[in-house]
């Protein structure tokens, strides 16, 4: 079905399937690479928010306690903390938390929102692991307390990174078709300009006649596909109305050739004619037509020769 197309629309099918596939990987790519990024920086906040909590921890009675005590709306109380815990809840977001995590897998002490967070299974110091809860997906990760008491864990929503990404992808699916669009438009225009030359050269074919074969297509096109393609129809031109003139030059010497002696026999027979004559006249008359007839024998013979020649 495809080859039935016009070739200009089966190159701009060609070049937009290009650029779809290009546009397509680069986007991928893209997405891919913005979306490994966002997390990685993501992870790096919390392995550092994390470490920061971990070396603020105070021990009471034995037990270790979070020496940021702040909730979400006691901002007033930071100036009670030492500075390394004010630079850790500085690096968390008000939808982070961080909880204290025994061996038996209870919840000790905690700060921010973990009461959203699913019960805890036996974490992994230095390990990432991301939560799906309804309605948010988290980002944890997680260090042994000193003493191998348990584990602090820290937390903090994905929702941001998946809000960014959700809009990286409308983007795509809203400029992706209209990006297409303009690069098949512009696709068809420069191939339209591409072939102008073949168009060309088609036309002058259609136009030209054996009584006309001095035409030229001329184009100042560069030395490349379509600037060959023309230079070569220009000498395919020249060759062809160098031999038909060569042929019509060869017509017209024929033609003198064959009536020199056809006028030399029919004056002859028509003397012969005009009265009666003695049978010594007749024969002399007919060896005379013996004679001319004997040059068209050879002439004739030596045009076929030229014409096998010339095959």
């Amino acid at each position: 079905m495809i080859r039935n197309l016009p070739i200009r629309i089966r190159l701009t099918l060609w070049f937009s399937l290009i650029i779809a596939l290009t546009i397509g990987v680069v986007s991928a790519v893209g997405y891919e690479a913005l979306s490994i990024e966002l997390h990685s920086a993501q992870d790096d906040s919390l392995r550092l928010a994390a470490n920061q909590s971990l070396a603020t921890l105070e021990e009471v009675d034995g037990s270790y306690l979070l020496s940021i005590t702040l909730s979400e709306d006691d901002e007033s109380a930071l100036g009670n903390v030492s500075h390394e815990a004010q630079e850790a809840a500085a690096r968390l977001s008000n939808r982070s938390s961080i909880r204290l995590i025994d061996k038996d897998l209870e919840v000790f002490d905690s700060f921010g929102p973990s009461d959203l967070l699913p019960a805890p299974s036996t974490p992994r110091s230095g390990e990432y692991q991301s939560i799906i809860t309804d309605p948010a997906h988290y980002r944890t990760y997680s260090l042994s307390l000193p003493g191998d008491a348990g584990w602090l864990q820290i937390a903090e929503p994905l929702d941001d990174i998946m809000a960014t990404l959700a809009r990286i992808r409308t983007l795509i699916a809203i400029s992706f078709p209209v990006a297409l669009g303009f690069a098949g438009l512009g696709g068809y225009f420069l191939v339209g300009r591409a072939l102008r030359p073949v168009d060309r050269v088609t036309r002058l074919a259609r136009a030209i006649s054996t009584d006309d074969l001095s035409k030229r297509l001329e184009l100042d096109a560069p030395d490349d596909e379509i600037g060959r393609l023309a230079d070569t129809f220009d000498e395919m031109l020249i060759r062809l109305e160098t031999g038909f003139l060569r042929e019509r030059t060869f017509s017209a010497d024929v033609a003198h050739e064959l009536r020199t002696p056809l006028t030399i026999m029919k004056g002859q027979v028509e003397v012969a004619l005009k009265g009666d004559r003695s049978t010594g006249e007749y024969k002399r008359t007919l060896e005379r037509l013996t004679a001319e007839t004997d040059r068209l024998v050879i002439l004739v013979e030596k045009l076929l020769i030229l014409a096998r020649y010339e095959m």
